[in-house]
């Protein structure tokens, strides 16, 4: 008894270890926007230079400007904003309408930026950026490459023609700078009233079902020629049909394609099926054109989730995504981990080589107080710097886990804070930064990300109240969001102390303990109470009401074993305790 008590001891203060690999980083400088009402940063890419003054970051941002009288609608403002690298100063920036960018990428061999716009207009209301009217015509979409210079001169704009109609939608696009091509990945489907439809793409002709939904692919050359469309049919009498959701080019060309299960898919010569009451994502590699040369499924759970990104990472050739989950993950790898039930706020990140196999993978799941204070962990985005590590951005609020070691955030543990993770490029923890948002003064959302030279990184997102990157510190204008953009710089990893104010063990009393059938939990101080099994796992959580200071616990359908408790003030303060059931 006396050894597996300090088995599962040792395993208590992994769990509950308060040391973290913070490091010791800062914000360079900090930049925001309120141009109209509710503003966010859409998209952030670094532009570096040969000459250090010239390197930029270029921002995509937008914002929703209340009706004015008479019940107007609302409408939305966007602007092309950029800031010099070093200092956050504005560059320049314009004002845009109607239109969407999906990618901006430094072209090294021309100097210029290139920016893929998704952009609508008409001769009433063009789409334009800046004085740059980039289509004034009555087609439904088109897709734009557009170049430009540091100064913000529009230097080419290239149209790639979209057929209309057919219920189209364009989820996620790539760049390949070195071969000069771009990949956007969406969707299409046959006219309803029609057994087949003719649908055009250059000089291909292809005829729709009706039946039918097409998960495709479309390639054009920088040049603006159509090269290469590929349609994987999704027949909807069969039941929901799977969807991509991101896209990104890989090594010698090769694309990578990532989704939502929701039945089985053929792509040409590969089917990747899904167990019927559970929800899956996959990844196809195909050659654009040709053929698929792999494709696997590669999460599988309970509940819902998402593909939110994926990269290519050019120091190990493997691609990695990026993937919410609820309730339960299953990779493909046999192991099952438990994260926040009914919430999507968990996340996995996984890496995969050329065959599709998954090499490592590492989980972020939201705290141990979830089910009590709704807490939400959420990255939206990936990144890789030249030394192959791996960037993701989101926020969160109270405590979080990354695997089975917890991370508490007593300082403000209630607010939402932006978070930006890293990772080596085997998917092990490095660092993490959170900003510092004052509890009851707002929220702080980072969703954008784009990294730097050496150890910088920038962030993008939206605030309201107080957003603080230490030592840097801004106010929103108005009760409205407002967009921000900050610098960080990750020093070497220092690992620090985030610091845990505890309350003393006696103040938490088992009773019996050992216990076979039921437990008394007495709290002389806390609110908030969770007890864990061995692995981790919460087993149980309540908040006590006012003047309760006990919980009755039945335990006898548990497995035997040690037993953690872990109780919070509601001025975070912890206790922490644990009991026996033999």
């Amino acid at each position: 008894m006396t050894s597996r008590f300090f088995n599962h001891l040792s395993l208590l203060l992994l769990l509950v270890a308060i040391t973290s690999h913070a490091s010791a980083q800062k914000a360079s400088w900090l930049r925001t926007e309120s141009f109209s009402g509710e503003e966010e940063v859409q998209l952030i890419e670094y532009i570096p230079t040969d000459t250090p003054e010239r390197a930029a970051i270029w921002s995509f941002q937008s914002g929703v400007v209340p009706g004015g009288p008479g019940g107007a609608p609302d409408r939305i403002e966007t602007w092309l904003k950029a800031y010099q690298e070093n200092t956050g100063m504005l560059l320049f920036q314009k004002k845009a309408g109607n239109v969407h960018i999906m990618k901006i990428k430094y072209n090294p061999a021309t100097d210029r930026i290139l920016m893929l716009s998704l952009v609508s207009g008409n001769d009433l209301a063009p789409s334009f950026i800046g004085s740059d009217i980039l289509k004034d015509d009555t087609l439904c979409y088109a897709l734009r490459l557009l170049e430009y210079n540091h100064t913000g001169a529009l230097v080419g704009n290239t149209q790639f023609p979209i057929s209309c109609g057919h219920d189209a939608t364009y989820v996620d696009a790539d760049i390949d700078v070195a071969s000069g091509k771009i990949v956007v990945a969406g969707h299409i489907h046959g006219d309803m009233f029609l057994d087949s439809t003719l649908y055009e793409f250059g000089t291909e002709q292809r005829f729709l079902r009706r039946d039918t939904s097409y998960m495709s692919v479309w390639e054009w050359s920088f040049a603006g020629d159509a090269l290469h469309l590929d349609l994987f049919a999704q027949p909807s009498y069969v039941g929901p049909t799977s969807r991509f959701n991101t896209v990104c080019y890989g090594n010698s060309g090769d694309v990578y394609l990532g989704g939502w299960l929701l039945g089985p898919c053929t792509f040409d010569t590969v089917t990747i099926n899904k167990v019927p009451e559970k929800s899956a994502s996959f990844i196809v590699r195909y050659k654009p054109g040709s053929h698929v040369l792999a494709g696997a499924k590669v999460w599988e759970g309970v509940a819902d989730g998402n593909m939110n990104d994926m990269i290519f990472n050019p120091f190990n050739k493997k691609v990695y995504f990026l993937h919410s989950w609820a309730d339960s993950l299953m990779p493909m790898t046999g192991n099952i981990h438990f994260g926040a039930p009914g919430l999507a706020a968990n996340m996995m990140i996984g890496s995969l080589d050329s065959t599709l196999h998954l090499q490592h993978y590492n989980y972020l799941r939201s705290g141990d107080t979830s089910t009590i204070f709704e807490t939400t962990l959420v990255n939206r985005q990936l990144a890789a710097d030249a030394q192959g590590r791996i960037y993701s951005s989101g926020y969160l609020h109270d405590s979080f886990m990354v695997k089975e070691r917890m991370y508490y955030t007593l300082q403000d543990r209630f607010a939402f804070k932006a978070s930006v993770f890293r990772f080596n490029p085997d998917l092990d923890l490095d660092t993490f930064y959170l900003s510092n948002t004052p509890m009851d003064h707002g929220i702080v959302l980072g969703e954008k990300i784009a990294v730097g030279n050496g150890d910088e990184v920038f962030v993008g997102g939206s605030f309201s109240g107080v957003c603080i990157f230490p030592p840097a510190s801004r106010s929103t204008a108005s009760g409205n969001k407002d967009a921000y953009i900050a610098k960080l710089s990750f020093a070497s990893d220092q690992p620090t102390s985030i610091g845990d104010r505890t309350i003393n063990k006696d103040e938490i009393n088992t009773f019996p303990n050992p216990a076979t059938s039921a437990i008394t939990i007495s709290l002389k101080k806390g609110q908030f109470l969770q007890v864990y099994n061995g692995q981790g796992q919460l087993m149980k959580s309540a908040k006590l009401k006012t003047g309760e200071e006990k919980l009755q616990l039945s335990v006898q359908h548990w497995p035997r074993g040690i037993y953690y408790i872990r109780s919070i003030t509601n001025k975070g303060e912890v206790g922490k305790s644990s009991f026996v059931l033999y």
